[in-house]
């Protein structure tokens, strides 16, 4: 219930000496039966009006008990609040101080939490939890209903086919949406302990989802955040939701995308002013709609081909650097419900970025040139539950282990040359150009190498065994930090 001034009137003499007008506002006015008001008055009058019947004791009386009781129901719940609920936990405690079924669902109409403790149900919560998200027929009376509603964030009330009514309350947080509270009304009593009781709810669900976020400011569009959000979170299960919701935005997407992920360091190196970067980003990405998960910024890149994101990188990586930020970059996809998948590569090519990549400069990576890393990861946690330690190195190819072993005894790097000649393709003049080499210090050292490893690098399939126990190897001494001639079991 809002606070409101409450002023019980006994007497044509007071009513005829105040100044209602003057009032503050919200007020609300109770008359008793011998205290007449204008009909001007009752409608000019920037409050509420009723009359009582009862004499002016029984009046106070009765309205003092009738408050103390809001007062205690109401203080049940606050009470719960404070001790830090979660979202559902306070779903299920309106809906058992209302009697009702009571839903909460994203910006997107998608359901996030739902209590049937409510005796009574309706066909529309019926389907809503059903589906899991608000679909056509109801989802076209809830939006008529807000296309007739004399303000963005009124609170809806919708007559469905079963003689029952749906409340739709808003949620707002710095004037942007983050999702709908609907309650099942059954009558007219119903309607006003909803309508009365939806406020503090949802300032409850408000503080919940707010606290501890850091990126909370973003004004962006609300509802393709919480299209994302919940694709990433794996909360969206079939394409015929996606398509409900892309309609409700009125965006229609190209059927090819990637995903980059702006993700901060821990200690920026200058506040980041968050709408001012998306808006960058908008600016120097082609094609893309931005908004934000959690601490991150995620950029959905519409593509035409399954092709590189090509956007101006001198000036992304400026602003990247003035925020300390970096960028990784996904696949390329026309899968929109494995976004999840895409999501997580952008962090890999991120995570493995600032740990493999030589140039510190560089603050933007692509997935495609850390995939075997990650591949390697992934295998490295099967790997300690099936041999039961970490030691990779029995996974790699005796000939390069030999080659480390060769180059920890003479202080060479015949490993490193190894693995740049065969990621230039054998060319010994690129790689001789690359590492700085005379061409003919160049053909010594791969000599050197065949001897050494037995083996000629002719061999397709001895070539790809050696990059991937390089890339294992590395992966323990530079990634995890460990020596791997020194693990043992564990």
């Amino acid at each position: 219930m809002q606070e409101r001034t409450l002023y019980i009137v006994t007497s044509q003499r007071d009513i005829d000496s105040m100044n209602i007008f003057k009032l503050p506002f919200p007020s609300i006015l109770v008359l008793t039966s011998e205290v007449k008001l204008q009909e001007t008055s009752v409608r000019q009058f920037n409050g509420t009006v009723l009359h009582s019947a009862m004499d002016p004791f029984c009046l106070y009386n009765n309205l003092s008990e009738i408050l103390s009781c809001y007062s205690s129901w109401e203080n049940r719940f606050r009470i719960l609040e404070l001790e830090s609920a979660s979202c559902q936990q306070l779903i299920d405690k309106g809906a058992e101080m209302l009697g009702c079924q009571l839903a909460f669902v994203s910006s997107g109409y998608s359901v996030r939490s739902f209590s049937a403790k409510g005796e009574k149900s309706s066909s529309f919560m019926d389907e809503l939890t059903k589906v899991g998200y608000l679909a056509s027929p109801y989802m076209d009376m809830v939006l008529e209903a807000r296309k007739a509603a004399e303000f963005e964030d009124s609170t809806l009330t919708i007559p469905c086919m079963d003689g029952t009514s749906i409340v739709v309350s808003s949620i707002s947080y710095h004037l942007k949406n983050i999702g709908y509270l609907l309650f099942v009304s059954h009558d007219v009593e119903s309607m006003y302990r909803i309508l009365n009781f939806s406020s503090i709810l949802g300032s409850a669900l408000r503080n919940q989802l707010t606290t501890g976020t850091s990126i909370i400011n973003y004004s962006g569009n609300s509802a393709f955040q919480s299209m994302v959000s919940d694709l990433i979170e794996l909360k969206i299960e079939n394409m015929d939701e996606i398509k409900t919701r892309l309609e409700i935005m009125n965006l229609k997407l190209k059927k090819i995308y990637l995903i980059l992920l702006v993700e901060f360091d821990s200690v920026p190196l200058s506040p980041a002013p968050i709408n001012f970067i998306v808006n960058q980003l908008e600016r120097l990405i082609p094609n893309s709609i931005v908004t934000t998960y959690l601490d991150d910024i995620v950029i959905w890149c519409q593509q035409a081909q399954f092709d590189r994101c090509s956007f101006d990188q001198e000036a992304v990586t400026g602003l990247l650097r003035k925020y300390g930020a970096r960028i990784g970059i996904s696949n390329p996809s026309k899968h929109y419900l494995f976004m999840n998948t895409f999501y997580l590569q952008c962090k890999s090519a991120i995570k493995f970025g600032k740990n493999f990549t030589a140039d510190s400069n560089k603050l933007i990576y692509y997935y495609e040139e850390f995939r075997l890393m990650d591949i390697i990861d992934m295998c490295s946690v099967n790997f300690r539950t099936k041999y039961n330690h970490g030691n990779l190195i029995y996974l790699c190819d005796p000939a390069i282990l030999w080659l480390v072993h060769y180059d920890r005894k003479h202080n060479t790097n015949l490993a490193d040359v190894l693995y740049a000649y065969l990621m230039n393709d054998c060319n010994s003049t690129k790689t001789a150009k690359q590492l700085n080499l005379h061409r003919n210090t160049m053909l010594y050292k791969i000599d050197k190498i065949e001897s050494l490893v037995n083996h000629s690098l002719s061999d397709g399939t001895f070539r790809l065994n050696l990059m991937f126990s390089y890339l294992a190897i590395k992966y323990l001494q530079d990634y995890k930090k460990i020596d791997p001639w020194e693990i043992k079991f564990n």
